[in-house]
C-alpha cells in the first residue's frame, strides 16, 4: 500500500519541522501511533538513528515492518 502524495508531503513537512525543533540526530524519538511508518522512514532519512514506533493496529506495526 502506497501513500498518497499530500499525505508524503505533510510527513515530509512535519519531520522537517522535527529536525528544526531538535538538531540532534542521536536524540531518541518515539512516533506513537506510527500506523504504516511514514513519519519514522523520514525521520531516518534525516539521519535521527533512535527512531522507534509504536502503534496498536497489528496490521499497522505489519507495514511498517514490511516497508522498513
Amino acid at each position: 500500500a502506497g501513500v498518497a502524495e499530500w499525505d508524503a508531503g505533510r510527513l515530509r513537512d512535519l519531520a522537517a519541522q522535527i529536525a528544526e525543533f531538535e538538531p540532534r540526530r542521536d536524540a531518541r524519538l518515539v512516533d506513537v501511533g506510527c500506523a504504516g511508518g511514514g513519519l519514522l522512514r523520514e525521520l531516518i532519512s534525516r539521519g535521527f538513528r533512535c527512531s522507534v514506533g509504536i502503534d496498536p493496529s497489528a496490521g499497522c506495526v505489519d507495514v511498517a515492518a514490511a516497508t522498513g
